[in-house]
């Protein structure tokens, strides 16, 4: 009889999300953190777990988003066809992130990467060795809602190369971190941003959030008896001259056509107050024609904050300096 017993990794999490690597089995994210695929021994203690922590009423294959592929046929107008096409096994989509480094490293590192091009839902299932050390339910039950596998994210070396510099960057403004003290407010809007992941994608809630950390990073409180120091008049001026200087840039036009920034941010605003005073935006007359629709202006917001995070790790003090001007 054989006493051989499989290795695994210190500590490690799981992807979540579906993803697929740009021609290669792993990447290291940073110093003892790396992604790659699951090893099939990785994938038994995958599979084993998620049939413990995930319901599946409708006895919907939990394996689903890793062994399928979503495949849509367009059949006319406003409809599609969806059907899972069987993966390979050398294809599948078992994916994690080992860690040989300190504890924290996964979740830092989860934190981090929510703000990039390759979002990587590392803190929802993670592992010491062989055994389960933490299970995020609220964050993990949006991966098994459908009946068909989600769409799975391509990633570029780009992608990772961002997810890389950003781990990199958020590391010292962590607790304990060499800047943290100076800048509590930077872990405290990548926390905020990862809270927003617990709601539903389409909640109009995700607005205000977005909203309350722009506001946070970027406005003081207005003096009343000053109309050009509003927080909209904060947010029209001191947003375009930030989003000049991001490494990637965002194109209001792109997402709204030929619409000018002050007068979209106006709207967005006007939306966001809409939202918390309990009113109903009508983006078919008025000022809000400028941002289309509800799904356009949240897409446009979260890049938009996505690349405010970024940023902030390279230039916090003109951030701080922005905020109080």
């Amino acid at each position: 009889m054989s006493n051989f017993q499989f290795s695994f990794p210190k500590q490690w999490a799981f992807v979540l999300n579906p993803v697929v690597l740009p021609g290669i089995d792993s990447y290291e994210l940073a110093p003892n953190l790396t992604l790659r695929k699951a090893k099939q021994h990785e994938v038994v203690a995958i599979k084993q777990t998620l049939a413990c922590c995930v319901g599946s009423p409708f006895n919907v294959p939990r394996e689903l988003n890793y062994e399928t592929d979503r495949h849509e046929t367009p059949i006319g107008p406003n409809s599609k066809n969806i059907n899972a096409i069987p993966l390979a096994v050398g294809d599948w989509r078992y994916h994690i992130v080992t860690n040989e480094g300190d504890q924290n490293g996964l979740y830092r590192s989860h934190l981090a990467i929510n703000a990039t091009a390759a979002p990587l839902e590392i803190s929802a299932l993670t592992f010491v060795g062989q055994g389960l050390s933490g299970w995020r339910g609220d964050s993990a039950s949006r991966y098994f809602r459908d009946f068909m596998p989600l769409p799975a994210s391509h990633l570029s070396i780009a992608d990772l190369d961002e997810a890389r510099e950003t781990i990199t960057g958020f590391e010292p403004f962590f607790g304990g971190g060499a800047l943290y003290e100076q800048h509590p407010e930077v872990q405290r809007a990548f926390l905020m941003y990862d809270s927003l992941s617990m709601l539903p994608a389409n909640s109009e809630f995700q607005v205000i959030g977005l909203f309350a950390i722009i506001e946070m990073m970027i406005t003081h409180n207005a003096k009343l008896e000053d109309r050009g120091d509003s927080i909209t008049h904060q947010m029209q001026t001191k947003l375009p001259l930030l989003m000049r200087r991001f490494r990637r840039p965002i194109s209001t036009n792109q997402h709204f056509g030929d619409v000018n920034a002050k007068k979209v941010w106006s709207a967005l605003y006007s939306y966001r107050s809409a939202l918390a005073h309990g009113g109903v935006a009508n983006f078919a007359s008025g000022p809000l024609q400028a941002i289309k629709s509800a799904e356009a202006a949240a897409e446009y917001l979260r890049s938009v904050v996505k690349g405010l995070l970024r940023h902030v790790l390279l230039e916090p003090l003109l951030v701080l300096d922005l905020k109080n001007c």
